[in-house]
């Protein structure tokens, strides 16, 4: 019978490792094989839209992406400045997505609201009264 850590142990078997550029044009050297490559440069970040999902890849995270659950593409188009998306998230509700990062969406636009108003009011030296107001749609 298996012990319960035997049965709780965890695989080592790593995948195949991928042959580097290199190598590879070495070995199509030598079976007569021509291969012109093109270098091209990724932008520092890439965000896709694959089937139904919406996914950041972002430099700041080597080896992570964040995606999310995309219901319905709301807008997509590019402004005078950036490309711009707003989409239906079936967790974080409405998202806004500038040149493929995630600004903010209506579950955490909370916290950047807090941020806006607060760093005003703490510049006030002498507060004497604060008005403040919250719209609900």
């Amino acid at each position: 019978m298996e012990s319960v850590a035997e049965s709780a142990a965890f695989s080592t078997d790593l995948p195949a490792k991928r042959q580097r550029e290199d190598e590879a044009a070495a070995e199509n050297k030598q079976n007569g094989i021509s291969v012109e490559m093109e270098v091209v440069k990724e932008p520092d970040s890439i965000s896709s839209v694959i089937p139904g999902w919406f996914s950041e890849i972002s430099p700041m995270w080597p080896g992570e992406a964040h995606s999310l659950k995309v219901e319905k593409i709301l807008f997509q188009g590019k402004s005078e400045y950036q490309n711009v998306m707003i989409f239906q998230s079936s967790t974080y509700g409405k998202v806004l997505v500038l040149d493929g990062v995630i600004q903010l969406t209506e579950r955490d636009e909370c916290a950047y609201q807090e941020m806006i108003t607060h760093l005003p009011l703490c510049s006030i030296s002498n507060p004497k009264k604060v008005v403040s107001y919250f719209i609900q749609n």
